[in-house]
């Protein structure tokens, strides 16, 4: 579905004139919506915009990852996660020592 304050251009725009679409992205900050007879098939959008995103996706997440764990650590019996759980198929392995790793 598409957002109705999106900016919009056609593929052959797109084939055209790209930068005239990257323009378009960056001056609306946004993403633009890239269709082929009218259905959506892709979007186009500034480096800065594109990191920005990326970076906010970041955040969001870590900050979920945070208030998961406080909302497990505000629990007086928390649930306890196993170490296959955390690491998957890893943690059945037989760890490898490297006794010239520098660390003993």
């Amino acid at each position: 579905m598409l957002k109705n304050d999106v900016p919009t251009s056609d593929i052959n725009v797109l084939k055209d004139s790209t930068s005239s679409v990257f323009e378009q992205a960056a001056k609306a900050q946004t993403g633009v919506y890239i269709l082929d007879h009218n259905v959506p098939s892709g979007v186009v959008m500034s480096v800065n915009d594109y990191e920005k995103m990326v970076d906010e996706n970041e955040r969001m997440l870590d900050e979920i990852t945070e208030l998961k764990a406080m909302i497990r650590l505000s629990n007086a019996a928390p649930e306890l996660v196993s170490d296959y759980q955390v690491r998957g198929e890893i943690a059945l392995q037989e760890p490898v020592i490297d006794e010239n790793d520098g660390w003993e």
